[in-house]
């Protein structure tokens, strides 16, 4: 419109309501003829609305929710934004079907499941293993016995615990007042033995004192070396053991004397932190004189294991099994030729406990089968 000279009448009214919509009319009558100039001309477009605050309100699923606001807060002006806000009634999601768990089907877990079972990683398998939980409860004797006399050794206590879910190792604690003796040579000490009072292994121990009486206190102590993997002092799962207070005169061969109102004797069961070896003998009953048996371990079966395969030969068909591997398995057996009927199984200290199933195919003998220790 630029360069536009205007002559004429301008008049303006305020037809369209100036004081509500802003809106004004001009009209332009030129002196002479017609004109075509447009009757309104846009404005520039003013700033968009502001939302002050958004509020959502939730509303249980299948309920008609009430209808949402939009009000306004402040009518702006020239470059000033009109606020609002904004109220919202949504509908909650309906409830889903109830779930069932699977993970006890699942490819990757394998075990049967118990009380007190928990599931554990195993690297060799990558499966997850169903596992006993490493928690043992304590024990302790209903009686001890007492002792007077001159002897070497004499058993004050005897606790028999019962099979646990995993390998553990006891952790004993006690004591036993040793009465004045008649003289100066005795030294009355303390020992838990496992499983005899001979042979067995040394859990613990309580050192004496040469000559008077004392109070000896009993302690954990292993008398042989022990590992995460060794057998020593060892109570594989499924195995019930015995233990012995047993206390030692290894000094003179003087009287000495213990009562048993003043004995103590307590036993830990205390977890290896993790799945280990265990040795399992099985064995052939009814001296078949042919014929073949399989093993299964973790899912998977080994090729025919025949009475004439030494242990190297059961061993490698075990190794092949996906759920055992290379090296993780030994096998020996007290026949010195065949027929073979007895293996001793450990398994490596990265396998599972739960053992193997064997399925047989025997010839002769007497209704042969296999059992498992």
């Amino acid at each position: 419109m630029a360069g536009i000279v205007w002559t004429g009448q301008v008049n303006f009214t305020d037809s369209s309501d100036v004081g509500t919509t802003g809106v004004a009319t001009l009209t332009l009558t030129p002196d002479i003829g017609v004109s075509n100039l447009p009757a309104l001309v846009n404005g520039t477009p003013g700033l968009p609305p502001k939302l002050r605050n958004i509020t959502v309100n939730q509303v249980t699923a299948g309920q008609t929710p009430s209808a949402s606001t939009f009000s306004k807060v402040s009518d702006g002006g020239p470059g000033v934004a009109s606020e609002y806000d904004l109220v919202l009634y949504i509908n909650k999601g309906e409830k889903g079907d109830t779930g069932s768990t699977t993970i006890t089907s699942a490819s990757d877990v394998t075990g049967t499941l118990s009380n007190g079972y928990t599931i554990a990683y195993n690297s060799v398998q990558s499966k997850w293993l169903i596992s006993p939980t490493l928690a043992g409860d304590i024990y302790a004797p209903t009686t001890y016995s007492s002792y007077s006399g001159n002897s070497n050794q004499a058993t004050l206590a005897t606790l028999q615990i019962p099979a646990q879910p995993f390998d553990w190792r006891p952790d004993v604690d006690g004591f036993a007042l040793v009465n004045p003796t008649s003289g100066a040579s005795t030294k009355v000490e303390l020992y838990a033995l496992l499983n005899s009072t001979v042979s067995g292994d040394t859990v613990g121990i309580g050192p004496g004192v040469v000559g008077n009486g004392s109070l000896v206190s009993l302690q954990r102590a292993f008398g042989g070396t022990i590992s995460s993997t060794a057998a020593y002092g060892r109570v594989y799962a499924g195995q019930a053991c015995t233990l012995y207070l047993v206390a030692k005169n290894n000094g003179g061969y003087d009287n000495w004397s213990i009562t048993n109102t003043n004995v103590n004797f307590t036993v830990k069961v205390n977890p290896i932190p993790a799945v280990y070896a265990k040795p399992l003998t099985l064995t052939i009953n009814g001296s078949p004189t042919g014929g073949t048996f399989t093993l299964t371990y973790g899912g998977y079966t080994t090729t025919a294991i025949n009475l004439t395969d030494p242990p190297a030969t059961v061993r490698s068909k075990i190794e092949a099994l996906t759920s055992v591997g290379t090296g993780n398995v030994t096998v020996t057996s007290s026949s010195t030729s065949s027929p073979y009927y007895n293996y001793t199984i450990t398994l490596s200290s990265n396998l599972a406990t739960t053992g193997f199933t064997a399925t047989t195919s025997f010839t002769g003998g007497t209704s042969p089968t296999i059992s498992w220790s």
